[in-house]
């Protein structure tokens, strides 16, 4: 077998012969660092009963400020709601087993709409503000033209072992034409290890 580096989306890790890697959905970028050459490198498909993961549902996070939980009816889903840049979080409790970059994958709805002129609207991805062992990215979650679909994306955070709490705000770092920002309609996130 081969020793190598790996980067998945610039995430890296050390695989000793083999790695179960967590891809997320769309364009992956795999980059294989080593000393000797492998005869080839497979990738297979694994069944997702093998992930380790860890779902963290709207209703289960602590809420302050403004944020509260809603109710889809239409999607039979929760989700959290009403988090803006001057008020409300939303904070989960995730035990890590071991220390390393975790993918956060987001479920959530978002038709925020806004314009000034009467025959186009522009459609407004809204961001949610994830912050873990002290490090915030803004997320953008792109429009899905009605309250009623849901989507994900995908980002990356380091967990140390142990207990960690992720949170979710809205920074107002970018402003839609100086207006008010607000996270999207977020359903659940799941927390996945990038290497097993």
């Amino acid at each position: 077998g081969v020793n190598a580096d790996v980067y998945i989306n610039d995430n890296g890790f050390y695989a000793e012969n083999s790695a179960v890697v967590y891809l997320m959905r769309g364009l992956n970028y795999i980059e294989v660092k080593t000393d000797s050459l492998p005869d080839g490198i497979e990738i297979k498909h694994a069944d997702s009963s093998i992930e380790s993961k860890t779902i963290l549902k709207a209703e289960d996070a602590k809420l302050s400020g403004s944020a509260v939980i809603g109710e889809n009816k239409v999607a039979g889903l929760k989700y959290i709601d009403s988090i803006s840049c001057n008020s409300g979080m939303a904070s989960f409790n995730v035990n890590a087993e071991e220390e390393g970059t975790y993918a956060l994958t987001i479920l959530y709805a978002n038709n925020d709409e806004g314009g000034k002129h009467d025959y186009n609207v522009d459609l407004i991805e809204r961001y949610v503000t994830i912050t873990a062992s002290g490090e915030s990215q803004d997320i953008y979650c792109r429009n899905t033209y009605s309250w009623d679909t849901y989507k994900t994306v995908t980002c990356f955070v380091e967990l140390k072992e142990g207990n960690n709490t992720i949170e979710l705000t809205n920074s107002g770092n970018r402003k839609f034409d100086g207006a008010d920002t607000f996270a999207p309609h977020i359903s659940s996130i799941t927390v996945s290890k990038i290497s097993l």
